[in-house]
């Protein structure tokens, strides 16, 4: 965010978004700094303390991606594709080994 703020990406009018969140935010709000006209883009900003990600009430169908969950998707999906890839080469070295 330090660097995306320092190339201007962020403005005071920008939404931004931590996990455990349940709304987004005005970047102004988050980064009071970015409020003032006068203060420059490429100031380091206070660091932000952030509570732990926990899930809140309405945490479930908001639209907000559970990076945990995709991740855990993609490396199962990796895993299986992997599997079915080795027992066809498997299939194939048996059947070149066999025709032979």
């Amino acid at each position: 965010m330090r660097k995306w703020i320092g190339e201007g990406r962020i403005s005071a009018d920008s939404m931004v978004w931590c996990e455990g969140w349940e709304d987004w935010r005005s970047g102004g709000e988050v980064f009071p700094y970015l409020r003032s006209a006068g203060t420059p883009a490429a100031l380091t900003p206070a660091p932000v303390t952030y509570a732990p990600s926990t899930p809140g009430p309405n945490a479930r169908g908001r639209g907000y991606p559970n990076r945990r969950r995709s991740s855990l998707a993609l490396a199962i999906t990796t895993v299986v594709v992997l599997g079915l890839m080795s027992v066809a080469l498997l299939i194939t070295l048996i059947l070149v080994l066999n025709h032979s």
